[in-house]
């Protein structure tokens, strides 16, 4: 039972904390029950003094990005009452809606109000117009990165789930497996452009050899031809097409083969077209061409689905192109569900597959993800390992919309926890901060860095991937 309590207490809170935000009013959360100590967290440093602090979010709580307004919330909450009631202070919540451009006036309400730490905001723009001022009386721990580029005001924090941050994890990751040698497949799109674009620029600063970049497009399901082309098999099966266009018959063409035929049970000879059966179906209205169809069906599905089981068990598999020891995936978790087995058929299963955090959708699905077995993909270390304490302590308590932004709730709860720990970081810059979302480190332009962990599927679960040997290169340096 008093566990359980220990579950309702986030959800309580993010009530009280939005009922609040609605009457227009600050509200210091009521004290309840003792909480477990903070997940993963190291002690602070002793020459940094711990500061209760009044926290402004500033969030779309409205408009198109409000579930993830929410889904921020909620980890800012969960952090929230997971520490000690004496260090917990004050949250102000401030919907930023869809207005970026109110942002200014928004955090220097914040400010007004006695704000000590600012928590957002989430949309790319509004973080640009932070990035744009000269300085920032109280300091902002962003939920995004700025596009403009530095220098940035002093105070101003840019903390983002980046995209290309992953990419370039994966390229060292596979530096330190020791594959060097890369095929791109990756989705058409402007996203999947921007990882490709940072993993090549990586791991060929690692001493990587990029061999080929294949395209596909999102929508498709059969990626034959991006298999095919990137890998340069020499492929044994025609395509439906060319099969098609192979057995293709003209009618005076049908006789004979039907003499060779053992067909519905008919009984063949030289007087093949005055049979009964074959008379029905004349009259039926069949023409000679669907009837070419019918029979050459017969005999051609039987040889083709021989010829696949053959294939199947084929010790030497179809000739591919040998100066490749990897495969970068960029999509999905549909796509990649498409993709691997294709790749297997093709007889590249012996190669290791890499990926972003893309591949997986946060969420354990065995059946669905049965098909993702063995790649290793970069993620947050609270989704990859499923022993993790925040995982078994309040995961359950989400809301459903929360549960499928999972990402964004990590980013929410280190987001706060990171309100405590920033004066260490920007004192120690070599030091970091171990969070759900990652391996937290500041730069010198005041990016937060976030060394990821590396998840393996295994029987469809994520598992956390084994650490490669460690040789020159190092694990995390804090680069983009």
């Amino acid at each position: 039972m008093h566990a359980r309590l220990l579950f309702l207490t986030p959800r309580l809170g993010l009530l009280l904390l939005l009922l609040a935000w609605l009457a227009g009013c600050a509200v210091a959360p009521p004290t309840p029950r003792p909480a477990p100590e903070p997940v993963g967290l190291e002690p602070l440093a002793d020459d940094v003094a711990f500061r209760t602090q009044q926290v402004a979010l500033l969030l779309p709580l409205s408009g198109r990005l409000a579930a993830a307004g929410e889904a921020v919330l909620e980890g800012v909450s969960a952090a929230h009452f997971s520490l000690p009631p004496a260090q917990r202070g004050e949250l102000r919540i401030y919907d930023t809606g869809e207005r970026p451009e109110a942002t200014w006036q928004q955090y220097q309400q914040a400010v007004g109000d006695g704000a000590t730490l600012v928590i957002g905001p989430l949309d790319r723009a509004a973080v640009d117009d932070l990035a744009r001022r000269d300085s920032l009386s109280v300091p902002v721990i962003a939920l995004n990165r700025s596009t403009l580029p530095g220098p940035y005001p002093r105070g101003l924090h840019q903390y983002a789930l980046s995209p290309e941050d992953e990419a370039s994890q994966v390229a060292l990751r596979a530096a330190q497996q020791g594959l060097f040698d890369a095929v791109i497949m990756a989705s058409r799109d402007e996203l999947g452009e921007r990882i490709v674009d940072a993993f090549s620029a990586r791991y060929r600063q690692l001493g990587g050899t990029i061999r080929d970049v294949q395209f596909y497009v999102p929508g498709g399901v059969d990626f034959r031809d991006t298999i095919v082309s990137g890998l340069e098999v020499i492929d044994p099966l025609p395509t439906h097409r060319q099969r098609a266009d192979a057995h293709r018959m003209e009618p005076e063409e049908i006789e004979t083969l039907v003499a060779r035929l053992d067909w519905m049970d008919i009984a063949l000879d030289e007087n093949w077209m005055e049979n009964p059966n074959i008379i029905r179906l004349m009259r039926g209205g069949i023409t000679a061409e669907e009837l070419s169809e019918q029979l050459m069906s017969a005999v051609t599905e039987p040889e083709v689905e021989t010829q696949m089981q053959r294939l199947e068990r084929l010790d030497n598999p179809p000739p591919r192109r040998q100066d490749v020891d990897m495969v970068f995936l960029v999509g999905d978790t549909r796509q990649a569900r498409l993709i691997r087995p294709q790749l297997r058929y093709y007889h590249a299963g012996n190669l290791p597959v890499l990926s972003t955090s893309q591949v997986y959708s946060g969420r354990p699905d065995a059946r669905a993800d049965a098909d993702l077995d063995d790649i290793i993909f970069a993620d947050m270390p609270w989704l990859v390992d499923p022993n993790h304490a925040a995982r078994l302590d309040w995961l359950e308590d989400l809301s459903p919309s929360a549960q499928q932004r999972r990402r964004l709730v990590g980013l929410g709860h280190d987001a706060l926890m990171l309100g405590w720990e920033i004066d260490r970081l920007n004192l120690h810059t070599e030091q970091s901060f171990a969070g759900l979302t990652g391996r937290l480190c500041l730069d010198d332009q005041g990016w937060i860095r976030r060394e990821l962990s590396f998840g393996q599927f295994r029987r469809g679960v994520p598992q956390p991937a084994r650490t490669p040997p460690q040789g020159f290169y190092q694990p995390f340096e804090g680069q983009p």
